[in-house]
């Protein structure tokens, strides 16, 4: 529609009024001809409608047919403004330059975004396209994106995943980081092995979006804590990191009255113990001794004495957990 609309105001159309003797065999005869009018309405003495210009100018053998008349009240479109311009012909120069002068330039990149960089900074990735003949004001022509995203991962080697595309006049980078930077991560083989954390840990900061939290920065985790949780809780997070980081600092089970699909999913996938109970999580305090008998599904809360019946996983699932997740569930 948008296409249609700039291609008739180009060729150029008028707003006619229609009157006379035979006003219906006047459309009849344009639709058998093959004349567009369009948006057409009706008034006491004839039609009113808009046509083309090269429609309304074979309009005269079916208005001397038809004894009508058309009368144009409104002109719009290119035509009639270089018309009515003719004597500005140093206007018309101008907005003629003008629009080869932005055809031009839409062929040149003048802004570039950057997506998911967290250890580079934008500065830097701006510096590397710069020297790579990518930068502002580069033509888009000149411009590979498999090129860069190849010479991107080989030039950082904590970048692990690139993508650079170009719409119009602007080009994204997106970019995808390893967690730390590769100097951080141990030297160790490839054999698969459970994370597991090798000392108790210490919250080093958390962010609290609903409830009230009932640990602080710098507490300790002990090996072997129960976590309690409300409502829907792993949301937000769509990858395994987050139940690894949770069993890596010592956790042994989490409870919580209603859990995220995907962290639920993840969870299991990674063999992290846990239970969903409304009122085992809202009852269970901080520094709460508690058990729980995974086979049946009761949690006991021995500092008060109150059980708590939540859904046992199925036999399969729980060998999944107590093999410490789904791949070396599947190896055994």
């Amino acid at each position: 529609m948008f296409v249609l609309s700039w291609i008739k105001f180009f060729r150029g159309y008028v707003y006619v009024h229609l009157t006379g003797y035979a006003t219906e065999r006047f459309l009849n005869l344009c639709g058998s001809r093959n004349i567009l009018i369009w948006n057409l309405k009706p008034t006491e003495d004839g039609y009113y409608f808009y046509i083309s210009v090269d429609g309304y100018r074979s309009l005269k053998p079916i208005l001397k047919k038809t004894k009508t008349k058309a009368r144009i009240l409104k002109k719009y479109g290119v035509p009639f403004q270089l018309f009515r311009y003719r004597k500005h012909k140093v206007f018309a120069a101008g907005i003629a330059v003008s629009a080869v002068l932005l055809f031009y330039c839409s062929g040149f990149v003048w802004n570039i975004e950057v997506k998911g960089n967290s250890y580079l900074s934008e500065e830097t990735i701006l510096t590397f396209l710069q020297n790579e003949n990518a930068g502002f004001g580069v033509p888009k022509r000149n411009i590979n994106c498999e090129e860069l995203e190849e010479k991107l991962r080989s030039a950082y080697s904590e970048v692990i995943w690139t993508s650079v595309k170009v719409y119009g006049t602007k080009m994204t980078v997106e970019l995808q980081e390893n967690l730390l930077p590769e100097e951080e991560y141990e030297a160790k083989d490839d054999t698969p092995e459970d994370i597991i954390a090798k000392k108790d840990g210490v919250i080093a900061s958390m962010v609290t979006r609903t409830g009230t939290p009932l640990v602080t920065a710098d507490m300790e985790v002990k090996k072997g804590d129960i976590l309690a949780a409300n409502k829907n809780f792993g949301c937000g997070s769509s990858r395994e990191h987050a139940p690894i980081a949770i069993k890596a600092s010592g956790i042994s089970c989490v409870i919580a009255s209603t859990f995220a699909r995907i962290f639920y999913r993840n969870a299991i996938n990674i063999g992290l113990a846990i239970l969903e109970c409304d009122e085992a999580a809202k009852d269970i305090k901080a520094g709460d001794e508690v058990e729980v008998d995974f086979d049946s599904g009761l949690i006991t809360n021995c500092t008060t004495g109150k059980t708590y019946k939540a859904q046992p996983f199925p036999p399969f699932i729980q060998n999944i957990i107590k093999n410490g997740g789904l791949m070396n569930s599947i190896e055994k």
